[in-house]
């Protein structure tokens, strides 16, 4: 009896056992168990299926001791009669059975029968294990997805696993875990199989992930080589129907267009497509809304208009679109000069991120728009913390991308605080991740260094890194970014004793940062327009 209870688990249910039990046996199941139970062997569960009573071995070890003692061919029979009980229950979770159906299979091997009997255990498992690692990837639940589609993709023929682009979804996965080089092993794997199998539909959709891996890993050329990618397998993915790979598509595209290039409005326009492909697919759109709300956050609309849409985006989707939208909301707040509200809410960012193990996005987008919040408020110290800690995990990861801009981040955090030789030390990292075409990285780089190069003297160079930036900037939708190039011009202006035009600087970006209705940042540019003019 306890052989067959162990099979079912540390917790099994009565109607399981008597489903284990030879004929003869059936009459004596509950005398046996109210036995186990005085001996204090097994004790009453709690039942999670209607109308069945629960037990559970009162130690793990004795479920592991009785497991260990049954021959793997008998393992295997009972594992695989044990799913046919859990099929004909109601509300069973499909890892449940699939999990039963791989150790079904396993065991089979292990007593030397690799049969066809085994490979159709194995398909069985791998199918139900799939549609349970999809379904934790559509919830956020980044372990669980990550176990169950690892399992299913080494039970499953690598047809099927690629047909099912089951290794482009863990990939993305683990990437989100911030496992990241592991990830883009697994889409390399992903782009092999693809290859080997001759499917160019698969083949696209793990073209499509890794240059999006790429694009942050190793910026430089990248979103060339999403655009050309996308212009190529656009008008097949649309002839065979795949709105997955399409969605992603355009949401890539919308990072680049906004993330990396400063367009916001076409970046929305992106967003949106995606959103339309994600729910064809029946995914949830958080990534999507994450690239909406950052649209709102850097691009043109104003502070009143863009909370108002981030508000109403709240209930576009889950829980992971919560935390995205939230973060960028919390840096409206700030521009509105609300910090307390602000930071409630990046608190909860965080807090969301860390409770589905989104390791990625605590890196990626809470800390860069924390420090944003600190800045405004003056805080340069908290704000240093944060990006001091943000990258030197990106540079662990070798993440390039976003270590491009947060390192230039942390350089203004400390330039602000006189640490001028150590802002220098980050807008050298900066400049030396940033990809050629990435924007926000090409003029935040060169504003800091500027800054920098003006307080040593080297007013030439710092005045020519400055115009070079504030034209970088020009040609952009990135109002408030514009502005803060704007700013760190006027203060290698006023460096070089240029007094009056320090000061038209600051007016014309006091007219962007009211433009955008980004009143904290407004006041404090007119604070340095009084240092300047006490009169």
């Amino acid at each position: 009896m306890l052989h067959r209870a162990a099979v079912i688990g540390r917790e099994f249910w009565h109607g399981a056992v008597l489903e284990l039990s030879s004929t003869l046996d059936v009459p004596a199941v509950g005398r046996i168990l109210a036995d186990l139970t005085r001996k204090g062997l097994i004790e009453p569960g709690t039942s999670t299926l209607a109308r069945e009573d629960a037990f559970r071995f009162h130690h793990a070890l004795i479920r592991d001791v009785a497991y260990s003692s049954i021959p793997e061919e008998v393992r295997s029979d009972l594992h695989e009669r044990l799913v046919d009980w859990l099929d004909r229950q109601s509300a069973v979770p499909e890892e449940l059975s699939g999990y039963h159906l791989e150790q079904a299979y396993r065991c089979r091997l292990g007593s030397g029968r690799a049969d066809g009997h085994a490979r159709r255990l194995a398909a069985d498992a791998g199918r139900r294990l799939t549609g349970a690692g999809l379904r934790a990837a559509k919830v956020g639940d980044t372990h669980a997805a990550a176990s169950l589609l690892s399992r299913a993709a080494s039970l499953l023929d690598s047809e099927e696993v690629v047909r099912r682009d089951l290794l482009a979804e863990l990939g993305l996965v683990l990437w989100r875990a911030g496992e990241v080089g592991t990830a883009e092993e697994t889409l390399v794997r992903a782009l092999d199989l693809a290859v080997t199998a001759d499917d160019r539909r698969a083949e696209w959709r793990a073209r499509v992930e890794l240059a999006n891996l790429r694009l942050i890993r190793a910026p430089e050329g990248g979103a060339e080589a999403l655009a050309a990618l996308a212009a190529e397998s656009i008008p097949l993915l649309e002839g065979l129907g795949d709105a997955r790979t399409l969605g992603r598509i355009w949401y890539i595209f919308a990072f680049a267009r906004g993330g990396l290039h400063c367009r916001y409005a076409e970046s929305e326009s992106a967003a949106e497509r995606a959103i339309e492909y994600f729910r064809r697919s029946g995914w949830p759109v958080a990534p999507c809304v994450q690239e909406l709300a950052a649209s709102l956050y850097y691009g043109p609309t104003g502070v009143p208009e863009a909370i108002r849409r981030c508000r109403a985006l709240l209930d576009e989707g889950d829980r992971g679109g919560e935390a995205h939208v939230l973060g960028f909301l919390a840096g409206l707040e700030a521009m509105d000069e609300r910090f307390d509200s602000a930071r409630e809410l990046i608190g909860r960012t965080k807090t969301i991120y860390e409770e589905l193990a989104w390791t990625v996005n605590v890196t990626t987008n809470y800390a860069p728009l924390a420090a944003d919040i600190e800045l405004l408020a003056g805080d340069h110290l908290a704000a240093e913390r944060l990006l001091t800690e943000s990258c030197s995990v990106l540079e662990e990861w070798g993440e390039r991308a976003h270590l491009a801009t947060q390192a230039a981040q942390l350089g203004d955090a400390l330039f602000a605080q006189g640490r001028h030789e150590e802002a220098l030390r980050w807008a050298d990292v900066a400049a030396g991740c940033a990809a050629s075409d990435d924007a926000n990285a090409q003029f935040s780089w060169r504003a800091l260094r500027a800054k920098v190069l003006a307080t040593q003297g080297a007013f030439g160079e710092a005045t020519a890194l400055a115009r070079e930036a504030v034209d970088l900037a020009a040609g952009t939708d990135a109002v408030a970014q514009h502005a803060a190039v704007l700013l760190a011009y006027a203060e290698v202006l006023s460096l070089g004793g240029s007094m009056d035009a320090a000061a038209e600087t600051i007016e014309e970006a006091t007219v962007l940062f009211d433009r955008k209705a980004n009143r904290a940042a407004s006041r404090q540019a007119r604070a340095r327009l009084r240092e300047l003019n006490p009169s």
